[in-house]
């Protein structure tokens, strides 16, 4: 049984693009899933109680980083995906929602961040992070601490982004 108070839902995306011969088609994706994956681990083992939950993956993005091909969508899709699958949850009683971005160009960032304006607006203000009623930011960096995710509701991104088809991948 999830307890709405202690779940925290990760929504992984990432563009379908081309890396050359020498990394998958699907790499910005693969990347969304696995640190979704590191995520849930990290969450579960070091916040008591906690439950993570990886919703189905959205194999998509605005910008490719490559010239040869890319599977590009309009920044509003990956914007109204984020809020509806968010506003489920949050009508079921969920609170806390954690997008997972394989591709970091600017145009995909704002559009999680714009998903994280409307959820935000949509309920309110708050005084603490703790009264949020829905928490949304981008997650792209490789290996945060759970205190950078405690404290994002400062920022919708946590620092450090990876390094995009380079030798970290």
């Amino acid at each position: 049984c999830l307890r709405p108070r202690k779940t925290l839902f990760v929504l992984p995306v990432g563009i379908m693009e081309d890396h050359g011969d020498h990394l998958p088609l699907g790499l910005d994706l693969n990347i969304a899933e696995a640190l979704a994956q590191n995520l849930a681990e990290r969450i579960e083992l070091e916040l008591q109680g906690w439950k993570t939950v990886i919703m189905p993956s959205l194999a998509a993005g605005i910008d490719g980083n490559t010239r040869t091909w890319s599977f590009n969508i309009r920044g509003h899709v990956i914007r109204d995906w984020l809020i509806d699958s968010t506003l489920e949850l949050r009508r079921q009683g969920f609170r806390w929602f954690v997008c997972v971005s394989g591709t970091d160009s600017p145009r995909q960032l704002t559009a999680i961040e714009e998903a994280g304006k409307w959820i935000s607006a949509r309920w309110g203000k708050w005084r603490r992070p703790s009264q949020a009623p829905a928490t949304f930011l981008s997650y792209t960096s490789g290996e945060p601490r759970i205190r950078d995710f405690r404290l994002s509701w400062k920022s919708p991104f946590l620092p450090d982004p990876i390094e995009h088809g380079g030798k970290e991948d």
